[in-house]
């Protein structure tokens, strides 16, 4: 399932296998007006948490390691659902959600989570 897959390939050799990471961030700290506090990232169908924001980056994150963002490394080369809970600082909470699309040409996919 890796990005680089061949199936031509005559050995196995799993340290070869390349899989895309995304990296997540959120550009403001505020929701329609309300601060957000954190966001927690979920994957797809297990909605597993794979990382939470809550340090926000008001520019376009400098590379994959910068503070307040979130890394996960796709598994295959399949779409992928991700969602974001927004918890404002007032108690409430606010969700959305996005596709993942693993690219052959892409190692690492910034997505903004806020609108």
């Amino acid at each position: 399932m890796a990005i680089n897959h061949n199936p031509n390939a005559e050995k196995a050799n799993d340290n070869l296998c390349r899989y895309t990471t995304a990296t997540f961030y959120a550009s403001s700290s505020t929701f329609t007006g309300a601060e957000v506090s954190e966001i927690v990232l979920t994957l797809g169908q297990s909605g597993d948490t794979i990382g939470v924001i809550n340090t926000f980056n008001l520019d376009y994150p400098v590379d994959c390691n910068t503070t307040g963002t979130v890394q996960y490394e796709f598994k295959t080369a399949k779409s992928e659902v991700w969602f974001a809970q927004y918890r404002l600082a007032t108690g409430g909470v606010v969700t959305a959600q996005g596709d993942f699309e693993a690219s052959s040409t892409v190692e690492c996919l910034r997505i903004d989570v806020l609108p």
